[in-house]
């Protein structure tokens, strides 16, 4: 069986640039024969829910080989931009252990010489995108810390500006809007005049979220189209990938069901065929929402249960949260108020362990609406106080009116 054309073609296009074009044949050779890498393309009869995601083994021994094809090189540019490129590829496509163990092997083989204080501070940014997507908010501002260190002492105003934009992402996730566009804003500081910047591609991704989280779905839209063009004209799949993703998110606010589920078709579909573990698991979620929403229950769980399949495999909590949440809710749509009451309060756990504010108020809202079905109408209007308090703190005036508005009416 052959491994995913895709994965291949880019670890292809990475090695090549760093070693001889013999080592490059030589080496893909060796992958071509080998019959322990299953294929991770989507059948023809399953082109949502592929059966083979999961071969870890396999991929971390592609990679792992490669490691030590180029360990023995000497530690020198080519090298460290080697191993920064397969760990970005190693955590894209879910292989979070193994991405960070990359990183940590930059870290320690440059020392502390200030000619590699750049790509310390790269693998120390890296790090702390992988122990944010798993909620590790110390060890995440940690990373960045000690990645912004490093980058001002060569004066390094991209990775500077990378810095502060997850720095806002590490605040978004954690619900601390106003927080979290200061980050993105002083990470616009750095850029300039580079105004075609892929980094400001990325910190507008991350503001067209932000706009998106406080109910400003049109600005939401602008500056996530923005960033998507900038990304198309890079052919940069796994951006394109979560890009559609944040779209389906902002129509799904809108409640334009049918763009939303084509804009998560689309996200789906080059995740599969890149295998973007972390951005599928998503997105399964994101069209489960619309069924949930449609009373389409059956189609919501198949989706949820395959987001959860991937988000455990991954360690994802605050994906596993939101999945608890969305049982949550379909659960009490159908009546099975038991079910829905277990699975809202272990989401409520999870997002409070998680300092996940954001998550944390949707999730009492839903509870609100639960205890209001079963009577429960003071149980109902604490949880709503609750979530009012902070929508209103972060300014969307949406959610402030309707919980207001169904307050008054209880």
């Amino acid at each position: 069986m052959e491994i995913s054309t895709g994965f291949i073609e880019k670890v292809e296009g990475i090695i090549s640039k760093y070693l001889d074009s013999k080592e490059v044949f030589t080496f893909l050779e060796r992958i071509a024969r080998a019959d322990e890498f299953p294929a991770l393309s989507p059948k023809e009869d399953s082109t949502v829910f592929p059966e083979n995601l999961f071969y870890s083994g396999s991929y971390s021994a592609l990679l792992d080989n490669i490691i030590t094809l180029v360990d023995n090189k000497g530690n020198d540019a080519d090298t460290f931009n080697l191993l920064i490129e397969l760990g970005a590829l190693s955590g894209a496509v879910g292989e979070k252990q193994l991405a960070a163990d990359i990183n940590k092997k930059i870290i320690e083989k440059t020392g502390d010489r200030k000619d590699f204080s750049g790509f310390r501070g790269f693998a120390f940014l890296a790090l702390a995108d992988i122990y944010a997507t798993q909620a590790e908010w110390d060890k995440s501002i940690f990373s960045v810390e000690n990645a912004i260190k490093n980058f001002r002492k060569v004066k390094e105003k991209e990775g500077l500006s990378r810095s502060h934009n997850i720095m806002g992402t590490i605040h978004a996730e954690q619900g601390k809007i106003k927080n979290a566009k200061k980050s993105f804003e002083k990470g616009l500081s750095f850029i300039g005049e580079e105004k075609d910047s892929l980094v400001l591609a990325m910190i507008e991704t991350n503001l067209g979220i932000i706009n998106n989280m406080q109910g400003n779905t049109d600005e939401a839209l602008l500056l996530l189209n923005r960033a998507l063009l900038k990304w198309q004209a890079v052919n940069e799949d796994r951006r394109i990938a979560e890009l559609h993703h944040n779209l389906g998110m902002v129509f799904t606010e809108k409640e334009e069901f049918d763009k939303a589920i084509n804009s998560f078709e689309k996200s789906i579909l080059i995740s599969l065929s890149q295998r973007f573990l972390p951005n599928l698991s998503i997105s399964y979620l994101g069209e489960a929402n619309i069924f949930t929403r449609q009373k389409d229950f059956d189609a919501a769980r198949a989706y949820i249960t395959q987001s959860l399949n991937i988000s455990n495999k991954l360690n994802d909590r605050l994906t596993i949260a939101d999945a608890y949440k969305l049982l949550g809710i379909l659960h009490r749509l159908n009546k099975e108020y038991d079910l829905a009451e277990g699975y809202l309060r272990t989401s409520l756990r999870i997002n409070i362990e998680l300092l996940n504010k954001l998550n944390q108020a949707e999730t009492e809202f839903e509870s609100a609406l639960l205890y209001l079905d079963l009577k429960k109408k003071k149980t109902a209007k604490d949880f709503l106080k609750k979530s009012l308090k902070y929508y209103r703190q972060i300014g969307h005036s949406n959610k402030t009116r309707v919980i207001s508005e169904l307050l008054d009416r209880i």
